[in-house]
């Protein structure tokens, strides 16, 4: 996550200043909006500014043509059908920016290994002839060869090599072999945290979590890395199934080796850094960066700090003081005349520097953690220290460190001057490389070499560093994560399982709402999809086709389709295994036809609505869903459920879609609600609740942060929206009684029939208003009819609204004129806020209603203004909900899809399909 700008918040604190105090606490206090929304456009404009100069700086950002990529997956795809090279082993470190770390050692030592003799070692490098002391060192070399990375050479070594060596991550393309054996060494001991435990959170995991699914070792230097990085930051307990090797780091071996030292000293002098007879200061700080692209370390800092750090120590005797700067950032830091003389080539690798090293001064880096088996002083200089620790997070206490800390260069060079002299944190650092480096006695090399390619086990059993969590596996779509009744479906679903049985993998695609993300329960692990489907052209072709087509592609087009995702399957997931897979959303082919690839015991796709229906449904001149729903009805026979929503949608379902499915195959699964959530709005908006549900949810009332020291813009702004929604939904003057609905704007709602409605009351004299929640497609043709009619005094658009239920909570009556709906969320929800009801029947609204909730009236605009002359009568009680019980009982059907129970749901009913009065639209609509 990119580090807020001094100019965003100043900014963000004026934006602050401008919220009355009393608005946080609770609505209802006038916000100077104007002066509000101008502080948040200057914002804006300067975050933009930074965003286009961080752009600028992506030397690998660019946009790859259809062919392009295209290109890359022929070559990619011939490489995975072809044969592995057995003995041969690609090497990457850091992104192939150099030769070093963890991926080097373990090079070096298997190239000196009489048992490798007809190995063959290949490279991956942006730059091939930028490292030139390996150049020079193995040009004569024929078992060692250099790749250009991304090139055609890269990927077919990296789709044919039979080991691979990674110290970060592969790039997205890459889809792991079965035989290939990956080993990923990683490149240091967490102190700043990582992945799930940062503020990007899942983010910023995918194809690092990607790559770890995809190895067969992930090697780790002690317990503490093992358990709070790979377990926990990395989630990966509980879904790992290979094995975590802690064996130490070989790339600490190169500190330890005999005479190590002075060759470091030699290749220094050798590159023209004078350190012969001096005591070496080595300053080594962390890369700041998130985005490999846009590494924030600011070379006139580093500057002035070894500058003042070579001055004030001028006078301690002959130290001199040197710069070693992550490889993310060098290029840049090797062209600045300010660092001449400091700066330490980046062919001398860090190890090999810290074996002359005597004083380590870093940050947040992990590269103490490799400093400790030699026992010598370090001192941390962290002048951003709290500014960091708020932004980034840090594992480990800094009172705990094993060294002075100073957040000033006077107090840096005052540290480093008493270590000159004496070393007072001894005791400490002695305890911590008992913790974090008892491995390091040299040999972790030899002991990766032996389990990882030779096959032999060594002093610790690899079972032992498997997952220990013993959880039935879920992976979970919950669609494209847009404000809509899926998404909030998906989320109170995922809010109610139980964490103790279950390991949930909740999959998001690109372009989710990253508030809806926000919601979904934190013991989710979440998986943001990674990179393209790779494909050849003719597989392009079948994949298009299959959606063109569904169920009268032929043959060779569907095997191609499904060969294909079985593939992408493998290059999402990796070795990653499943008890359950479920596609909650049901409307994609691509998740679809993804999803049933994914190796697991049970495969279920969700029907939300009546989806024969859905995918006739005639828009502005177009069936908007009917490639893409019978695309996904093509793929029904790799499911072993087909859930739906409610009893009675599972029996349309299973009526009209019969060629699609056995019988058997038909199951239903209640949607659930997220509480909580609807709790904290409702309580958020300082309303009093009805019904159930303050009994149900006792949570503590919603309040905004402090959005000075957060600098939480958006919910600063989504506080002042609020208001401003309220306040022209229902405004305090307007006493009348107001009827709402909340929905998508779309034909099948049958928002006309419902205005009409409202215009029979209004020519009757009857006050009452109509408040209109949501945005879609018909928008414009209601606000036409609206004027027609003359309603725009009681008609109100209050437009999408994020948390629509808090204007629900407002309304005195729920009103619904839809033409077919699967379980509509909005009924579920007005009967959870003790709404009374009126809505036009259609087909499921039996199921959707609970004890008598609402009255129903005929699907035409007169009577539905009867409904509503009805509740203007007092004739239409509130809703009374046992939601608790609902909720039981749609667990256990949960429960009964995911374990695969005998289906008692299709037991034969005379009325069960198609009554006299069910309005459902098939034969209304035109044929496509």
């Amino acid at each position: 996550m990119a580090s807020v700008s001094k100019a965003a918040q100043v900014g963000a604190k004026k934006a602050a200043k401008l919220l009355p105090a009393g608005v946080r606490s609770e609505a209802g206090a006038r916000i100077r909006r104007m002066e509000f929304e101008r502080e948040i456009t200057k914002l804006r404009a300067a975050r933009e500014r930074e965003a286009r100069i961080r752009a600028d700086r992506e030397s690998d950002s660019r946009v790859e043509s259809d062919q392009e990529h295209l290109r890359r997956g022929s070559v990619i795809v011939d490489a995975l059908k072809a044969p592995l090279w057995d003995n041969t082993v690609l090497y990457e470190a850091y992104h192939a920016t150099t030769v070093g770390c963890n991926p080097e050692a373990i090079f070096r030592g298997i190239l000196a290994d009489p048992r490798f003799e007809g190995f063959t070692h290949i490279w991956a490098l942006k730059d091939p002839s930028g490292d030139s002391s390996f150049e020079r060192e193995f040009a004569s070399n024929a078992r060692v060869r250099v790749v250009s990375y991304r090139s055609e050479e890269y990927f077919t070594a990296l789709h044919r090599a039979k080991y691979l060596v990674n110290n970060s991550t592969f790039p997205s393309e890459f889809t792991k072999r079965d035989n290939q054996v990956y080993l990923n060494t990683w490149h240091g001991t967490p102190l700043k945290k990582m992945l799930y435990d940062t503020p990007a959170g899942p983010r910023s995991a995918g194809n690092v979590v990607r790559n770890a699914l995809a190895a067969d070792y992930l090697l780790s230097p002690n317990r503490y890395t093992t358990e709070t990085m790979y377990s926990n930051a990395f989630r990966l307990e509980g879904i790992y199934d290979g094995a975590i090797l802690e064996l130490g780091y070989p790339r600490v071996d190169v500190s330890l080796r005999e005479g190590a030292a002075d060759r470091a000293r030699a290749r220094l002098e050798s590159a023209g850094l004078e350190v012969q007879g001096k005591r070496i200061v080595l300053y080594a700080p962390t890369w700041k960066g998130d985005d490999l692209s846009n590494p924030e370390d600011d070379l006139e800092d580093l500057a002035e700090i070894v500058r003042m750090a070579s001055e004030g120590l001028a006078d301690s005797g002959p130290v001199v003081v040197l710069l070693r700067l992550h490889q993310f950032v060098y290029g840049r830091a090797a062209t600045d005349e300010r660092l001449s003389g400091f700066l330490v080539p980046l062919e001398i690798g860090t190890n090999e520097l810290l074996a002359a090293t005597d004083i380590l001064v870093t940050d947040y880096s992990s590269i103490f953690f490799d400093f400790l088996p030699l026992d010598r002083p370090i001192c941390f200089f962290a002048k951003d220290l709290t500014e960091y620790t708020q932004r980034r997070g840090l594992y480990l206490p800094k009172e705990k460190w094993p060294g002075p800390l100073s957040e000033t260069p006077a107090k840096l060079i005052d540290d480093v001057r008493a270590a000159l002299t004496g070393d007072q944190r001894r005791t400490t650092r002695r305890e911590w490389r008992k913790r974090f480096a008892s491995k390091e006695d040299g040999g972790a090399t030899a002991r990766v070499i032996d389990q990882v390619f030779a096959g032999v086990v060594g002093e610790t059993d690899l079972e032992e560093r498997r997952t220990s969590v013993k959880k039935r596996r879920i992976l979970l779509y919950p669609g494209g994560m847009s404000a809509n009744g899926i998404t909030s479906s998906a989320v109170a679903l995922l809010n109610a399982i139980n964490y103790s049985e279950y390991d949930v993998t909740v999959y998001v695609g690109p372009g989710g709402d990253p508030n809806m993300i926000g919601r979904i329960d934190p013991r989710c692990r979440v998986l943001h999809r990674v990179g393209r489907q790779v494909q050849t052209p003719r597989e392009a072709q079948a994949r298009a086709a299959f959606i063109q087509d569904g169920p009268t592609s032929s043959r060779r087009v569907r095997n191609t389709f499904l060969e294909l995702f079985a593939r992408e399957a493998r290059r999402c997931f990796g070795d990653a295994r499943f008890d359950a897979v479920v596609d909650f959303s049901g409307y994609s082919p691509f998740f679809a036809a993804l999803l049933r690839s994914v190796p697991a015991r049970r495969h279920a796709i969700w029907q939300h609505n009546d989806l024969d229906a859905d995918s006739r449904r005639f828009v502005d001149g177009e069936w908007p869903h009917l490639r893409n729903l019978r695309a996904t009805f093509a793929l029904y026979d790799g499911f072993d459920a087909l859930v739906s929503v409610s009893e009675r949608l599972m029996r349309r379902n299973r009526k009209r879609l019969e060629r699609y499915a056995p019988r058997g195959k038909f199951r239903y699964v209640e949607n659930l609600l997220p509480v909580k959530q609807i709790e904290a709005q409702v309580r958020g908006a300082g309303l009093n609740l009805r019904g159930g549900m303050r009994e149900l949810v006792l949570g503590p009332q919603l309040e905004i942060s402090d959005i000075a020291s957060g600098l939480d813009l958006a919910e600063l702004r989504t506080a002042i929206d609020q208001y401003s929604a309220d306040r022209s939904a229902f405004p305090a003057a307007d006493r009348r009684p107001t009827f709402l609905f909340a929905g998508r704007l779309s034909p099948e709602k049958a928002l006309s029939r419902l205005i009409r409605a409202m215009s029979i009351l209004e020519v009757e004299g009857r006050s009452a208003r109509l408040v209109i929640v949501g945005d879609g497609p018909q928008r414009h043709k209601l606000e036409k009819l609206v004027r027609r009619l003359g309603l725009q005094r009681g008609v109100v658009f209050a437009g999408y609204q994020p948390d629509a239920v808090r204007l629900m909570a407002k309304a005195d009556c729920f009103v619904m004129s839809s033409r077919y709906e699967g379980q509509p969320m909005v009924l579920l929800e007005a009967q959870l806020l003790g709404l009374p009801i009126v809505t036009t029947r259609f087909y499921t609204v039996d199921g959707a209603l609970y004890g008598g909730n609402g009255l129903v009236t005929d699907p035409t605009p007169e009577a539905l203004a009867e409904g509503l002359r009805a509740f203007l009568d007092g004739q239409v009680s509130a809703s009374v909900f046992d939601y608790a019980a609902y909720a039981a009982t749609a667990m256990e059907h949960l429960e009964a899809v995911l374990r695969g129970d005998p289906a008692n749901q299709n037991r034969d009913d005379a009325c069960a399909d198609l009554s006299a009065s069910a309005t459902a639209p098939s034969a209304a609509l035109p044929a496509p």
